[in-house]
């Protein structure tokens, strides 16, 4: 598969790089990953108010103009690993990678290196990184390892801007 930049950024297709400090869903190198399960939001029209009030004496409602706001974008996967002390470690780098909840940062989203170049971004803040601390059900045959945390993480856009680069 060929691909270029201007089909648009890439979902569970893509590389995710947050701030260029943690990279999900980097498939080309092995492990350890933090593997793309699901993503809600990333192709989602921005929300709104929705302004309006009765109509006076009548049937119906009187509608005004609005403005678009944000939108939250979540990812969902998992951490994998080849061992249960580097699965530890691994979590702590994405939690100290997605920490600071207080500014907005930049989120990279580029195609796997075979498939060609460019990508695009995103500014957003992050609204939250959760890390269950349970072992996803398996057997020690599963592929490409048992070693695997879930992973849900929350990112708020403060508009639907995606930038090519």
């Amino acid at each position: 598969m060929t691909y270029t930049a201007s089909a648009g950024p890439l979902g569970l297709q893509g590389r995710h790089t947050w701030n260029s400090t943690f990279t999900i869903n980097d498939l080309a190198y092995g492990l350890p990953v933090a593997a793309l399960d699901k993503i809600t939001g990333l192709f989602s029209l921005p929300e709104m108010d929705d302004l309006r009030d009765p109509v006076v004496g009548g049937n119906g409602e009187v509608i005004y103009p609005t403005f678009t706001k944000g939108k939250t974008i979540t990812y969902e996967g998992r951490l994998i690993t080849i061992d249960g002390e580097g699965l530890y470690a691994y979590r702590w780098q994405m939690l100290n990678a997605f920490a600071d909840q207080s500014n907005e940062h930049t989120m990279l989203i580029t195609p796997h290196p075979s498939w060609g170049s460019g990508g695009w971004t995103y500014n957003a803040r992050v609204l939250a990184c959760d890390i269950d601390d349970e072992y996803l059900e398996q057997n020690l045959e599963t592929l490409p390892s048992p070693y695997q945390l879930h992973f849900v993480l929350s990112v708020r856009m403060h508009n639907n801007v995606f930038t090519q680069v």
